[in-house]
């Protein structure tokens, strides 16, 4: 009787230690597929609900916080949070403004790179940086341009590339 009376105790510690160790295994593989659907701007794939994540002119809203583009211009996230690029186009008069910001669009940057490259279509531009750090071009061809799409050529910061990123005028990403 007393076998009995053990071997039921340890079959139910065994059961109970099984479906814990079951229960932390399942966790652990939903934790790690909820990371790997996680796309690179952070947002979840599988969820159907609204993060709060919305365009409008001159912001960039994600979450509880509004991107606002400091200078009126459109907002281009690069790599997530990284960094936010800024364009300004007065199409009027042809000329182009590039700002760099951190990824919450507060602190302009400045990086030591002078020349970045714009691929519009079959036009290339070429914009300079000026001693704040702003790119800066005028080009006939820009004038009564009100909207675009763009290719970044080049573009480090911080040691980081930022090729190939397009930018969306005048929505933004």
């Amino acid at each position: 009787m007393k076998f009995l009376i053990f071997s039921m105790l340890l079959l139910g510690l065994v059961s109970c230690y099984d479906d814990h160790a079951d229960h932390h295994k399942k966790e652990d593989k939903s934790h790690h597929d909820e990371k790997l659907s996680q796309k690179e701007d952070g947002h979840d794939e599988h969820h159907d609900h609204d993060h709060g994540h919305h365009h409008g002119p001159g912001g960039h809203t994600h979450g509880d916080y509004e991107l606002k583009a400091p200078n009126g211009g459109a907002l281009t996230k690069l790599g997530g949070d990284a960094a936010v690029l800024e364009v300004l186009l007065d199409n009027k008069i042809g000329e182009m403004k590039i700002y760099l910001f951190d990824g919450e669009a507060k602190n302009q940057l400045k990086i030591e790179q002078k020349k970045l490259n714009l691929v519009i279509k079959d036009l290339t531009i070429a914009l300079t940086a000026d001693e704040e750090g702003v790119f800066r071009v005028a080009n006939e061809k820009l004038k009564g341009l009100q909207k675009f799409d763009a290719e970044v050529a080049a573009l480090e910061i911080e040691g980081l590339p930022f090729d190939g990123v397009t930018i969306s005028y005048p929505e933004g990403n």
